[in-house]
């Protein structure tokens, strides 16, 4: 009788616990099933949010321009075409001069090559885009451009945006998502071959495929092979995270006969091609075979040979270690077990075999997307949160960037950081001694005429510090402020009452000003002083006291009152060191106030977005600015003309010896003890600002002229190779005159020193300089 009841004791106790054991794992198995149906059945991606750059442009006048047609071209993805047919989207063809002149609408003997270009439909619409001729003479600059059927000449010709950023939720993914029916089949038959040949049989899990795997690794004594099927893994990578616990793997499992019992196989597939991660482009993981097939491959995935579709399943092992590009021998080895798979499968005969064997691996492309615009995504972001725009359900941003410009910006910020670490021993045994304490700088430039945003480098290296220092961080700018002190000096008289003009001879000299029971004593570099000095020498030569001289003549508020005009927002104090650059201003406010001084004095606000499109095409904001005349324009030439002679002879004439010889204007920068190193220039078409110093302010021992301007003429040199050789214009009432700078006296044609000023109609000087021996 005890023994009866222990028995009934214990069954009820060991039934009461299955049957909670029971209705816990259905419990779960529920919660699993809703999760499967809740994200599967709705949108199976959340809309990303993509960063698309401006579109490449092509002028009249551009220099160096063969290089620059086929940089755009191959980053762009365009296929040469030799055969004599009709072009298709995306094509292009290069022609000698005699088929140059067969083609087109007007002969000139000076052409020397041509581009017949037919280009690629803008996003969103499939309107084909009319056919486009571009003509470059014997000097390799763009002589004529054409366009329309029949060929019509025109100024500029624009190419369609390209994609160069995508996220989902947040994280850097590249993704393209493809129907089913738009994969070719032998790339869906590679696929089940290498990774699960009884795909279309089982229920989610095959019992046969994980005991082979387990006898195969058990006797290689490695894990040789995997038994997870295509469901296993599309539920690993789409629903749960990478760790590899027993709970975990029960987990996919059961997932994984849920997700069989609710959707077709077709369905489940279809979401694994769109899904597996398939390599790296930069910070971007790839994700499905639709964006693989554009990346490793440069085409769309139904135009995918057959060993190209072996090589693209070969990767989903192991994208890195069977990266075609990287390592060669091992992704055509494992091309060849995927077709060698297929063959035993009777998937393909054998003719498609060799002949597939036959095959060669892709050669390296260009990155689509390149790990050189993280500052820039992060500035189009901060624009968007101040126009109340959410990405949380996707977005389409057409964005400023040009990326010839970003890459010219990243390489010569790392290049010319690395030229001053390496030069200067101060930095050497700076590093020894400190080794977290690095020099940062920043290049943002922009296109003064439109007002586009083109490149933004933050800081030496965005996966160290995410700091936007174009942007965020504000540093006393020192000198390159004193422009402005002139531009207001130009709209007035001087204490003599004769307007000033850039021969207006100022003192030089120390002296100390006191003010709100205050004094100040403003220094030259070096304590050098030079007595009196027209204003285009006090400018060239950066002189602090001749500057702080006119300033005090003038009115500090007018020189505040000037950059505020010229589109500088910071609060700048009404005290006299103002005028040598004491308000802490950000790199993207300089680059604006410049902006508007390439534009003569027409202020036109700067934009890192051309246009918003949400997830159905609705336009949610458009960049449609309209200038404003803020500064007078005589001034401002002439101030502008003062600024190309530092170009020319002053702080900034290193940037002509290294060969940039083209109209430009610009102004070093150095705060006190040298924390802050800057430069700012522009020409007509371009403008582009630098600083260099630590995050802590301390020290660097670098002026404008050794720290910026070396980086700075990096840039230009590679980027400005291609700029128009355009001049500043001259405004009415106006006139630009060749100064001897000894004499400050006109120039005849034979003497041997020569500047370029501007002055206002009948403020000009009328005598002539002697010939120079």
């Amino acid at each position: 009788m005890k023994n009866r009841r222990g028995f009934f004791v214990f069954g009820t106790a060991f039934l009461t616990i299955a049957v909670l054991a029971a209705l816990a794992v259905g419990i779960w198995a529920t919660r699993l099933n809703n999760a499967i149906r809740e994200r599967l059945a709705g949108k199976r991606w959340a809309a990303p949010t993509e960063y698309y750059s401006a579109p490449a442009r092509l002028m009249l006048g551009q220099r160096q321009a063969s290089s620059l047609i086929d940089e755009i071209l191959t980053s762009l993805d365009y296929r040469p075409i030799i055969l004599d047919r009709e072009l298709q989207e995306g094509e292009f063809r290069k022609l000698n001069a005699e088929v140059c002149a067969q083609k087109m609408p007007q002969t000139d003997t000076s052409v020397t090559n041509c581009w017949v270009i037919q280009r690629k439909p803008l996003s969103g619409t499939p309107e084909k885009r009319p056919l486009a001729l571009i003509a470059v003479d014997g000097a390799d600059t763009v002589k004529f451009i054409f366009q329309d059927e029949p060929l019509t000449p025109v100024d500029f010709l624009e190419f369609e945006p390209a994609m160069f950023a995508q996220f989902y939720g947040g994280q850097p993914v590249l993704r393209t998502v493809i129907a089913l029916g738009d994969a070719p089949p032998h790339l869906l038959n590679a696929i089940m071959a290498i990774e699960d040949s009884s795909f279309l049989t089982h229920k989610g899990v095959s019992v046969t495929g994980i005991m082979r795997a387990a006898i195969k690794n058990i006797s290689q004594m490695r894990k040789a092979e995997g038994g997870s099927t295509i469901t296993q893994q599309l539920v690993k990578n789409y629903f749960l995270t990478p760790e590899r616990t027993l709970k975990r793997k029960v987990t996919e499992i059961l997932m994984a006969v849920l997700l069989e019992s609710q959707f077709t196989k077709d369905e489940i597939l279809e979401t694994y091609i769109n899904e597996i991660y398939l390599g790296q482009n930069a910070p971007f993981e790839l994700h499905g075979f639709g964006t693989a097939a554009r990346h490793y491959f440069g085409k769309e995935i139904s135009d995918l040979s057959l060993s190209e579709s072996a090589i693209l399943a070969g990767l989903i092992r192991g994208p890195n270690i069977y990266n075609p590009w990287t390592n060669a021998q091992k992704s055509l080895q494992r091309r060849n077990t995927v077709l060698k798979r297929m063959l035993d499968l009777e998937l393909i005969d054998s003719t498609e075999y060799q002949s597939a064997l036959a095959e060669s691996l892709p050669a390296s492309r260009p990155q689509t997307v390149k790990d050189q615009a993280p500052f820039f995504v992060d500035a189009v972001k901060i624009q968007l949160q101040k126009l109340e725009i959410s990405s949380a359900e996707g977005l389409q941003v057409f964005t400023t960037l040009n990326p010839l410009a970003q890459q010219a910006a990243t390489d010569a910020v790392r290049t010319g950081l690395n030229q001053i670490e390496t030069g200067y021993a101060s930095f050497v045994k700076m590093y020894k001694q400190d080794p977290k304490t690095k020099l940062q700088a920043v290049l943002i430039s922009a296109n003064p005429k439109n007002g586009f945003v083109e490149a933004v480098v933050g800081g030496r290296s965005y996966s160290e510090t995410q700091l936007n220092r174009a942007i965020q961080s504000q540093r006393q700018v020192g000198s390159i402020f004193k422009p402005f002190v002139y531009l207001a000096a130009f709209t007035q008289n001087d204490p003599a009452g004769n307007p000033y003009t850039p021969l207006t001879q100022v003192q030089d000299e120390p002296f100390t000003l006191n003010y709100d029971k205050q004094t100040w004593s403003p220094e030259n570099y070096e304590n050098e002083y030079f007595g009196q000095v027209p204003i285009f020498v006090a400018i060239e030569k950066s002189l602090n006291a001749a500057t702080a001289h006119v300033a005090q003549q003038i009115g500090i508020d007018k020189v505040i009152d000037g950059a505020r005009k010229a589109g500088i927002d910071s609060p700048m104090m009404a005290v006299p060191s103002v005028a040598l650059g004491a308000a802490t201003l950000t790199p993207f406010e300089v680059l604006q106030a410049y902006s508007t001084l390439s534009r003569m004095g027409s202020y036109l606000p700067l934009t890192f977005i051309l246009e918003v499109k949400n997830a159905t095409g609705e336009t949610l904001y458009k960049y449609e600015p309209t200038a404003t005349e803020a500064l007078d324009a005589i001034a401002t030439r002439q101030t502008v003309s003062l600024m190309e002679g530092v170009m020319d002879r002053g702080t900034g004439r290193a940037i002509r010896a290294n060969g940039f010889s083209i109209p430009a204007a610009g102004k070093t920068g150095t705060t006190n003890d040298t924390k802050d190193a800057w430069f700012g220039g522009f020409t007509p078409e371009h403008a582009a600002v630098v600083w260099v110093g630590f995050d802590q302010p301390k020290s660097t021992g670098l002026t404008g002229a050794s720290g910026a301007v070396p980086i700075w003429s990096l840039y230009i040199k590679k980027f400005g190779a291609h700029l128009p050789e355009t001049d500043f214009p001259v405004p009415e009432g106006a006139i630009a005159l060749t100064i001897d700078p000894e004499s400050s006296m006109l120039a005849r044609p034979n003497c041997s020193r020569k500047a370029r000023l501007v002055f206002k109609d009948g403020t000009q000087p009328r005598t002539e300089c002697w010939m120079h021996q």
